[in-house]
């Protein structure tokens, strides 16, 4: 803008030199003769004035339109470097808004895929959890009843054990009883004088038994 200023400032300066030339060519103010000079100024014509004013009219024309497309110019320029700029500028909100845009959606992404990794990871430590918990209870359980079953079996083994214990003893008693009453009868069976004595200690006990009863039953009656 300085520059374009400075050449519309040269262009007026050498025009108005331009014109003060003219108008002095036209008067015909340096004309020389010799040594005589007239110093008086001719008389200008109305046709001259006019054409004078003509062309004066038309310089200033030429210098006003030539100001005025200088300006024009300029505003074009500046109006194309504004319209390249905002055309850049809207380009990069554009791309900006493209690039945060895919930023966003990126994130989003990721944020998305770690929050249900943690909610699966999380999930799967409390399933984990639950599992051994029901895996533990379970064998625990398990040997809890192996533990009763293992109990209550021996004890009725040992029941079971001690019924037929005592069942064998009988009947090995029985059978030694039997054995012995057998035994004893075939030794008296086998040994008659035994038999005799055994007899007749037999008889004497009981006769010594009577009187003793007859004794005890008198005295007390007379008691």
């Amino acid at each position: 803008m300085k520059f374009g200023l400075f050449c519309l400032t040269f262009q007026y300066f050498r025009a108005m030199t331009l014109v003060r030339r003219e108008k002095i060519s036209w008067t015909d103010a340096g004309e020389q003769i010799g040594a005589e000079y007239a110093s008086k100024k001719k008389k200008i014509t109305i046709e001259r004035t006019k054409m004078m004013e003509e062309n004066r009219l038309e310089a200033e024309r030429s210098r006003n339109l030539a100001q005025a497309m200088t300006k024009a110019k300029e505003g074009e320029e500046r109006k194309k470097f504004r319209e390249e700029q905002e055309s850049k500028s809207a380009a990069k909100k554009l791309y900006e808004k493209m690039r945060k845009e895919k930023m966003e959606t990126r994130a989003s992404v990721v944020l998305t895929r770690v929050y249900r990794g943690h909610l699966g990871r999380k999930a799967a430590r409390r399933w984990a959890m639950k599992k051994a918990e029901l895996e533990a209870m379970n064998a625990l359980m398990q040997a809890s009843a192996i533990t009763i079953q293992r109990v209550v079996r021996g004890h009725w083994g040992r029941m079971i054990a001690s019924d037929v214990r005592m069942e064998m003893a009988e009947f090995i008693a029985q059978i030694r009883h039997d054995e012995a009453i057998q035994d004893e009868e075939e030794f008296w069976r086998t040994h008659s004088i035994a038999r005799f004595k055994r007899d007749m200690k037999s008889v004497s006990e009981r006769s010594a038994g009577g009187g003793l009863r007859k004794t005890r039953i008198a005295s007390k009656r007379a008691s």
